[in-house]
């Protein structure tokens, strides 16, 4: 047991070690002097960020500012590919943060002739919530609907008023659904990828397989991946074409 304790706690100390080295590198960048010096310190923060990230992904945990702290160093190193793709996944987890947000629209608009999927099914529709609203704020209405309805319960039991039964239950239909939402971590998974290097789609998995469109998707943009054969990923285009790209050219959105 004893033995067991202490691996887990070197491990989580190689972890904070490599986060801390990572952020003393990055702020060495945005005071470096010269060019080279800049680019080795990010290079250096990314390492020590993608590190503490990977060991993260191992133990379950999901971290919007570390993610949003990779996007940064892949955009000042030029990358704009895998800079979205982070600072997606970032305002996927925090998308109540202004700072973000606002970094990943600058990201989006340096992107050239990108194509992005189309969120209009009925889904995206019906259960827009999901994934724009935070955990915390999903909880905070959970608490509110639970006041709510022991409100109109009490009010409905004492004044036996008609429309205080619809009330109760329209606040116990949106109590259930948000509930389900917080719990459900598959629930309506996006499975949207982002392309880090431009590149073509083939009709089957193989460079040898026809192009499916001649021109090229461009870097950052964003398509809906279906699954993944060998190293290539499925993919459906916005227009309901069935497609594949390499997976060294695509990155899901965590």
């Amino acid at each position: 047991m004893v033995k067991y304790s202490l691996i887990i706690l070197l491990i989580l100390g190689m972890t904070v070690s490599s986060e801390d080295s990572a952020e003393l590198y990055y702020n060495n960048a945005m005071l470096a002097k010269t060019v080279g010096e800049r680019e080795e310190n990010f290079e250096k923060a990314l390492s020590g960020y993608v590190l503490t990230y990977n060991k993260n992904r191992e133990r379950g945990v999901r971290n919007g500012y570390l993610s949003f702290n990779i996007a940064n160093c892949y955009m000042n190193l030029g990358q704009l590919g895998q800079s979205v793709l982070y600072y997606k996944e970032a305002n996927k987890l925090l998308p109540e943060n202004e700072k973000i947000s606002g970094e990943l629209k600058k990201a989006l608009s340096k992107r050239v002739k990108a194509i992005d999927v189309q969120n209009d099914s009925i889904f995206n529709k019906l259960f827009f919530f999901h994934h724009l609203w935070s955990d915390q704020l999903k909880i905070t209405i959970l608490l509110v609907c639970a006041f709510l309805i022991a409100v109109i319960l009490f009010l409905h039991i004492k004044l036996k008023l008609k429309y205080m039964k619809s009330l109760l239950l329209i606040n116990i239909l949106l109590y259930s659904i948000i509930f389900l939402s917080v719990l459900s971590k598959d629930f309506s998974r996006s499975n949207i990828g982002v392309i880090v290097n431009g590149c073509n789609i083939h009709i089957d998995a193989g460079e040898n397989y026809a192009l499916l469109n001649k021109e090229l998707f461009n870097i950052g943009s964003t398509i809906r991946v279906l699954d993944l054969e060998s190293n290539w990923y499925q993919v459906i285009l916005n227009n309901g074409q069935i497609g594949y790209i390499h997976k060294e050219d695509l990155q899901l959105i965590l």
